[in-house]
């Protein structure tokens, strides 16, 4: 639950420990307070205005989008990294000199806040050029909506940034389409981009992704409930906060299940080996288990010291219904014709194998299971 937005386009001391954000050539500094970000610090391309300076600035020469805050509102201090970012941008960008991104401490000055209206925390306002009479915005508060709006409001073409991820966008035109398809199981985030939890979550939502990019029947994915297309979506899914995680399994027909274990990478990915056999890793190789069994695996450990024929048919015949078994069998077939030397070899030319560049995502699934088949055998 969080408090309502009024954002209106206008035409016309605490212990900190500081964050640093790298945006393209240029640096953003925001440092953090109480668990959230410090709206009262300087930003990059963002006017601090006070009783003394506003009118003097906000006149109607240039359109100005305008932060009202308050220093302990945790809503402002989530969307300070946003707001930060859309400063920096704007000045960064060919519209540097004509449009203004300014912020004002309406706890300090509250008779800037009265005179607008403004009766929560954070209210954005906008005076468009040639006018004092602020309009209300009712958008997200993502940078990117931020300035989707500026470039519309106002014709300019300030580029929006787009982050390298591996973590699916989803909105109200893809949903169905990537979530409901019966060949994929698809993890959803459903966020606002002003939530301090959500910000949290990202790194670890990031590794998850990563850990499954190549399981092509895996999504990891997200959806911002801010937006007002995508609302609908937050309610039929009885998204309540944020942010709200819940798995949608290709096997099932029922509603998705909620995800409420940790939010850490280990426990996400964790929760989704369960989910699917996947046996990922961290940084996505195949963990120790994959490509094995237990029953081959009790044959395999007597192979080296048994009666070599007879074993080799038990493999065999066991792994006719077990996915992967075929590895026992040609690695068993190996031992007879070069002798159980050939194991540590193997391992060794395998792990070799592993440690280059040059091999394709598919190849490294392949080795490693060989590999870890090969450690069956070993005495």
């Amino acid at each position: 639950v969080y408090s309502s937005t009024s954002t209106y386009f206008f035409l016309g001391q605490h212990p900190v420990a500081v964050m640093l954000f790298h945006l393209f050539a240029g640096f953003i500094l925001v440092v953090c307070v109480s668990g959230g970000y410090d709206p009262s610090l300087p930003m990059d391309g963002v006017i601090e205005l006070t009783q003394d300076n506003f009118f003097q600035i906000i006149n109607g020469e240039k359109p100005a989008l305008i932060e009202f805050y308050a220093p302990w509102c945790s809503h402002c201090q989530s969307m300070t990294p946003e707001w930060a970012k859309l400063g920096k941008l704007v000045s960064i960008s060919s519209e540097k000199n004509n449009i203004l991104i300014g912020k004002v401490d309406a706890v300090e000055h509250r008779a800037l806040g009265a005179k607008f209206g403004v009766s929560g925390y954070p209210t954005i306002k906008f005076f468009p050029k040639g006018s004092v009479e602020a309009e209300e915005y009712t958008k997200g508060r993502a940078v990117t909506e931020l300035l989707a709006f500026l470039n519309k409001r106002t014709g300019s073409r300030i580029p929006v940034p787009v982050d390298e991820t591996l973590v699916v966008e989803l909105d109200a035109t893809n949903f169905d389409v990537v979530v409901l398809d019966k060949t994929k199981s698809v993890m959803v985030e459903f966020y606002a981009p002003w939530c301090g939890h959500c910000k949290a979550l990202e790194p670890a939502y990031e590794e998850i992704a990563t850990a499954f990019r190549h399981n092509h029947d895996i999504v990891i994915a997200r959806l911002n409930v801010d937006v007002d297309s995508n609302k609908p979506l937050g309610a039929k899914y009885k998204v309540n906060g944020f942010p709200t995680l819940k798995w949608f399994s290709k096997k099932a027909e029922e509603d998705p299940e909620d995800y409420l274990d940790g939010r850490t990478a280990v426990d996400l990915l964790a929760y989704i080996n369960q989910k699917t056999g996947a046996q990922r890793q961290l940084g996505g190789r195949l963990d120790s288990s994959a490509g094995r069994n237990e029953q081959l695996d009790a044959i395999a450990a007597q192979f080296l010291s048994g009666t070599q024929d007879a074993l080799l048919q038990q493999l065999r015949d066991g792994s006719k219904s077990v996915t992967d078994g075929e590895l026992y069998v040609r690695a068993a077939e190996r031992i007879m014709k070069n002798g159980g030397g050939w194991v540590a070899k193997e391992r060794d030319r395998l792990v070799k194998m592993l440690d280059s560049s040059e091999l394709s995502p598919t190849q490294v699934d392949k080795f490693v299971k060989r590999l870890n088949v090969l450690t069956a055998f070993e005495p």
